[in-house]
């Protein structure tokens, strides 16, 4: 852009206009990143309650207030939740196993141990 005002200053014309191509050029290739950045994609639903079982989820038995600003309730969102978390977490899903459930609680506790 500099480089272009030199040009027009000096009265340069044939450099000015390959200047100004040059940051013509040049302000597209930003267009992406600016419009990214002012719009960032959504990465993920904001579901703080997400379930493997949409239709009958089990209930909260603790919620507590530890997190400042949150507005969470012990209330489920219901079928609006469900149809929202389907394509946000398609992984999410129910795991069989022929573990004991104390088995399987401590295998989920190992595993989350492990992720951190």
């Amino acid at each position: 852009m500099s480089a272009l005002v030199v040009h027009l200053i000096r009265k340069e014309k044939r450099w000015a206009i390959s200047g100004g191509v040059a940051a013509l050029v040049g302000a597209a290739c930003l267009i992406p990143l600016i419009a990214e950045t002012l719009n960032p994609p959504l990465r993920a639903a904001p579901i703080h309650d997400i379930s493997t079982d949409t239709v009958n989820p089990p209930a909260f038995e603790v919620l507590d207030e530890t997190r400042a600003g949150t507005s969470h309730t012990r209330e489920r969102g219901g079928p609006v939740l469900a149809e929202a978390q389907a394509p946000a977490y398609p992984d999410i899903v129910s795991l069989e196993t022929d573990l004991s459930l104390d088995a399987a609680y401590q295998r989920a506790l190992a595993v989350a141990e492990d992720i951190g």
